[in-house]
């Protein structure tokens, strides 16, 4: 029995530790810089309007 859980802890284990590695190794390195919106204007309630100014 202990034979067992001894097992079955060492396969927790190392499945926690495949698991953390996965995780670290599929982060981005750096993270990507945010897009710049298309300058395009469409008609909101009636009047032109561009994507600058409903965002800023």
């Amino acid at each position: 029995m202990k034979q067992v859980l001894r097992a079955v802890l060492v396969c927790l284990v190392v499945g926690a530790a495949v698991l953390v590695v996965w995780v670290v190794a599929s982060r981005p390195d750096s993270p990507e810089p945010p897009r710049p919106l298309p300058d395009t204007a469409v008609m909101v309630h009636g009047r032109p309007t561009t994507c600058s100014e409903l965002f800023g």
